[in-house]
């Protein structure tokens, strides 16, 4: 069902409801953006309680086009983007009853190309096959992890493990586990470099809203400010510029159609605008452009399973920081040691501190340049270049 209408304010950020998703109604999907282009599939139906046919979101046109089927049927796949290939990790198929036996796991990995509307299967996921686990890409490599596992005794096992999975040599590399406490269905997301993961259940009823960040380059975790809303279960997540957004998800006894922005520079949590629409768990979450995009989900207050596709674009100064922010990369951040600086131009680039002191000097030839910290305080300070025709600025924080 699609009734189109906005909230908007110039101020704030605002939802705008979108095309329909083009398949039937679902929840337990997956999805992923590739390029300019989102990507929902898999999941439950109200007819089959597992599907293989997968859809393809053009923003430009506000439509949906029908891709090659995925190989099987199954739901709740981790899933994620390098370059311009998509990749669908793990999952079940399950038959719609509470049986002995009603989930098959898997641990494949398939890749999607869309200039050939192909699926081709790369090496398996080396852990347990699972559902319920997180996928997500940063510094062009795949990252895959926590899940569960049902017996057939019906006892579920929970996982805190990551694996990494490098697309160029078709291999896998088991990683540093989460320190907290194993679970499934957890929300995620990638800003900066960093990979935030946290929410989801570790049993059937203890609900988590801690939060953790994981640096791909020393292979650790560090523990951040706990979600501050109720905790949850199938939340769904997406990122504009340097901001991860939380939306919706499930508790024990409510529902939620809320959505919490949070800043990986000063670690902190936001409110923003809820949807405009029935509370709902199990959506799909993906970005394009600077905008976000929740899809499909289950919406018990309404029914059942949704078609619903709705846009979230930020407020007008979120966006302006967004496009000013994403022109430099500055990477770790926070950082003990050096920082890694990327802007594509030859531009002179100074570090600041707090008190507006130029602190370095940097004369930058367009391509990744590590600066040592050493001899840096801990504090914010800014990385700052003149291009001629624009400043651009980024903050980083020395620890």
């Amino acid at each position: 069902m699609i009734s189109l209408f906005a909230v908007s304010a110039t101020a704030q950020g605002y939802w705008t409801q979108k095309t329909d998703f083009g398949g039937d109604a679902r929840y337990f999907g997956s999805g992923m953006a590739i390029g300019d282009k989102g990507y929902i599939g898999l999941g439950s139906t109200s007819t089959y309680p597992s599907n293989s046919d997968f859809w393809q979101y053009n923003p430009a046109v506000n439509a949906w086009t029908q891709i090659s089927d995925f190989y099987n049927d199954r739901i709740y796949s981790a899933c994620f983007s390098i370059g311009n290939i998509g990749y669908v990790c793990t999952g079940c198929y399950w038959d719609g009853t509470t049986g002995t036996q009603p989930f098959v796991f898997y641990r494949d990995l398939r890749a999607y190309d869309p200039s050939t509307n192909t699926w081709s299967q790369k090496a398996d996921f080396p852990g347990t096959g699972r559902n319920g686990a997180f996928g997500f890409e940063i510094n062009g490599k795949g990252y895959v992890g926590m899940g569960l596992h049902r017996e057939n005794s019906g006892a579920n096992t929970y996982y805190n493990d990551l694996y990494e999975y490098n697309p160029l040599t078709d291999l896998w590399t088991q990683k540093a586990s989460l320190p907290g406490s194993e679970r499934s269905y957890c929300v995620y997301f990638s800003v900066n470099k960093y990979i935030y993961v946290g929410l989801g259940v570790n049993n059937v009823t203890q609900y988590l809203m801690d939060i953790w960040q994981y640096d791909s380059q020393t292979d650790t975790w560090t523990q951040k400010s706990s979600f501050p809303g109720p905790p949850r279960k199938y939340a769904s997540s997406f990122v504009i510029g340097s901001k991860g957004y939380v939306f919706g998800g499930m508790d024990a006894t409510q529902y939620f159609n809320d959505l919490w922005e949070y800043d990986s520079f000063t670690d902190t949590w936001t409110q923003k605008e809820s949807l405009p629409s029935y509370t709902r768990y199990s959506s799909i979450g993906f970005s394009i452009n600077g905008k976000g995009y929740i899809g499909t989900g289950n919406t018990p207050n309404a029914g059942g399973q949704t078609d619903e596709l709705w846009e979230y674009t930020p407020s007008t100064a979120a966006i302006f920081e967004n496009q000013i922010e994403n022109q430099i990369d500055v990477f770790p951040n926070p950082a003990t040691d050096y920082i890694n600086i990327f802007i594509p131009e030859k531009v002179t680039i100074e570090i600041i501190d707090i008190n507006g002191q130029v602190i370095k000097t940097i004369n930058n030839n367009g391509k990744e340049r590590t600066i040592e910290l050493g001899d840096l305080s801990r504090g914010i300070y800014i990385v700052k270049a003149n291009t001629g025709d624009k400043i651009l600025k980024k903050i980083f924080i020395k620890k």
